[in-house]
């Protein structure tokens, strides 16, 4: 499969990256013995993946991306992947592909102004936790596990659905209008 130019280009660049930046004799993340060691290293790495330009590169630069495609991205998780080098930390799935996608989407000026720097910088970031809810009123409220990343800032709570996402975001973290739910407007 070839990639057009402009994509091969970005390759170049990553690839340019982690010759520079990854440790001399570097075996792939799998390698570090040790969780804790591990976890340190990916911390470090993320760090150089956000002064290298290499988070959240399809946001809009105005949002401290880059503005590529998505098809940029592609290439960037193809070349850390045949690297062995992490994209960020555990939290980034949540924090930059989840909350920052829903604030691109949902958030208002503001918001985005406010929390979306800080996401990509690594300053609003939590620890991943399961929540067991069997409260009538949340929802999918049949016991369900909802995995949150919280932090005194910003967060996100992912339910399994990106509607339950954006409206436990919405009402409870970002002050956000509630959107209607399928019931209420007739598809369901």
């Amino acid at each position: 499969m070839s990639y057009p130019a402009e994509a091969e280009s970005f390759r170049s660049e990553v690839r340019a990256v982690l010759a520079e930046e990854l440790p001399p004799g570097w075996a792939g993340i799998g390698a570090i013995a040790g969780r804790q060691d591990a976890e340190r290293f990916a911390a470090q790495w993320r760090q150089v993946l956000y002064r290298r330009g290499l988070l959240g590169i399809t946001w809009p630069p105005e949002h401290g991306g880059r503005g590529l495609s998505r098809l940029h991205q592609v290439v960037l998780m193809e070349e850390l992947a045949r690297a062995g080098a992490p994209f960020g930390e555990h939290t980034d799935l949540f924090g930059i592909k989840m909350l920052g996608s829903t604030l691109l989407r949902w958030g208002t000026a503001e918001q985005r102004r406010r929390f979306l720097p800080r996401i990509l910088s690594g300053e609003d970031r939590g620890p991943l936790r399961a929540v067991r809810t069997d409260d009538p009123g949340a929802p999918n409220s049949s016991g369900s596990w909802l995995g949150a990343f919280l932090n005194a800032r910003a967060g996100t709570i992912y339910a399994g659905t990106s509607e339950v996402q954006r409206n436990i975001l919405a009402e409870t973290v970002l002050g956000l209008p509630k959107e209607k739910r399928r019931e209420e407007v007739g598809h369901g």
